[in-house]
């Protein structure tokens, strides 16, 4: 696959819903930052749940379309609230 940008990786990341919830991490506001390189693209999340479930899920659904569409290398960083 070409190097991607960061229009294609916010494209996908419009499908990846915030669970529990109808609308997508992008939607929402929680990428706080996206970069390209030709070696990984380096995701920033934030999110207002301190819930190690939201995250796991989270990290699992966008590496899956990710490597669904041929990015294979990648960061990904998932801020969330201190747990109570």
């Amino acid at each position: 696959m070409a190097i991607p940008d960061e229009k294609s990786v916010k494209k996908i990341l419009e499908n990846v819903l915030y669970p529990g919830f109808p609308k997508s991490v992008v939607e929402y506001g929680f990428v706080k930052k996206l970069a390209c390189g030709k070696d990984c693209v380096k995701i920033l999340l934030e999110i207002p749940s301190a819930a190690d479930e939201v995250e796991e899920q989270l990290l699992l659904e966008i590496s899956r379309r990710m490597s669904a569409a041929g990015i294979d290398s990648q960061s990904l960083e998932i801020r969330r609230p201190p747990k109570a």
